[in-house]
């Protein structure tokens, strides 16, 4: 049941590379995009900056590569691809910071107690 679950997961994300792709005019399979998720995952076991900055970029242009994909189309990928799975992430945590703790009313709350 987890190997099902973790492949159909995996699945999932290579349809969001491709839809990513396609959103700038690439064609991409959902096997294609599973392809650059493992190499982009594979390179985040490099050490980098926070977000990958660098690694994931030059993971995703590395496997496009290979795809045979290059130039602007390449770097326009990479861009929209970095977009769609970090900056929703980074706007949750924000929403969930000020949300759940508090955010700045916490810490002027415990700015004016000491």
């Amino acid at each position: 049941m987890l190997a099902a679950l973790s492949g159909a997961v995996w699945l999932l994300e290579g349809a969001v590379f491709a839809l990513v792709a396609q959103a700038v005019g690439l064609d991409l399979s959902i096997l294609e995009g599973v392809f650059l998720v493992v190499i982009a995952n594979f390179f985040a076991l490099v050490p980098a900056a926070p977000g990958y900055v660098g690694t994931y970029d030059a993971a995703v242009l590395f496997g496009l590569a290979a795809l045979e994909v290059t130039d602007g189309v390449a770097v326009g990928v990479a861009i929209l691809a970095r977009f769609v799975a970090f900056v929703p992430i980074t706007v949750l945590g924000l929403v969930l910071l000020v949300v759940r703790y508090g955010g700045i009313g916490a810490l002027r709350r415990e700015r004016s107690s000491t």
